[in-house]
């Protein structure tokens, strides 16, 4: 159907849009939700972050290296067990982040230019219904980090039987 085929197009454009900026801004995409979960979980642990993001400790890991490097996080050794370091944003990476928030905003203003606030609710309205269309109970309420994890386990299910 024509509307699908643009919520796509859409989707993918604010999306390269998104990595765009960030990039501009000194940040990888995937940072960006790291260093927001530092800032609002301060001295959380990289299992902490991997947990919430439903991906590997080790795909944190590099992560947060190349955010150390750049300043923008520090890691410090837990008081009570010196194989756990805890994670703090970094004056560096705080700025960065209001900044990378300002331009997201931006963004999202151009992205909805022309349209007034009423709109927008019916639009959003339209979104959440369509949302329980196709997906009834079982996943309307998930947030997005736990659709993107249950993504990746149906592909990676569905690969297994390929090879199989």
């Amino acid at each position: 159907m024509e509307v699908i085929g643009r919520l796509n197009q859409l989707t993918l454009l604010h999306r390269m849009k998104i990595y765009q900026v960030a990039k501009e801004s000194g940040i990888y995409a995937g940072q960006k939700f790291i260093l927001d979960y530092i800032i609002k979980h301060d001295r959380c642990t990289q299992k902490e972050i991997a947990e919430r993001m439903y991906v590997s400790q080790p795909s944190i890991a590099m992560s947060v290296k190349r955010m150390e490097k750049a300043e923008l996080i520090t890691r410090e050794a837990d008081e009570k067990d010196s194989r756990t370091n805890r994670l703090s944003a970094t004056e560096k990476g705080k700025q960065l982040m209001e900044k990378c928030r300002k331009i997201f905003d931006t963004v999202d203003d151009d992205l909805f230019a022309g349209f007034t606030f009423e709109e927008l609710e019916t639009f959003k309205e339209y979104l959440d219904r369509m949302i329980v269309n196709i997906s009834g109970k079982q996943f309307s309420h998930e947030d997005f980090c736990r659709l993107i994890a249950q993504e990746k386990q149906i592909l990676s299910h569905d690969k297994k039987e390929e090879k199989q």
